[in-house]
């Protein structure tokens, strides 16, 4: 589907990988995609976003990250 206004949000760690995989941190980005647990997983994430703009997902990334400072 064209867009993020339609479909449900993302899982946190989905959200994260799309997040790390826009980011131009390659640190940061490889933390991020380190959240999937599944090597398929990465690969929807990656054709999600080669099809879809960051700003058009955005929509489903909302609330779904926690932050935990330590």
């Amino acid at each position: 589907m064209a867009g993020g206004d339609g479909g449900r949000p993302l899982s946190a760690r989905n959200a994260w990988a799309l997040i790390g995989l826009a980011s131009a941190d390659q640190p940061f980005s490889d933390k991020c995609v380190g959240l999937l647990e599944y090597a398929e997983e990465l690969s929807r994430t990656r054709a999600r976003l080669a099809r879809e703009k960051l700003a058009d997902l955005a929509p489903r990334l909302r609330r779904r990250a926690t932050l935990i400072v330590r």
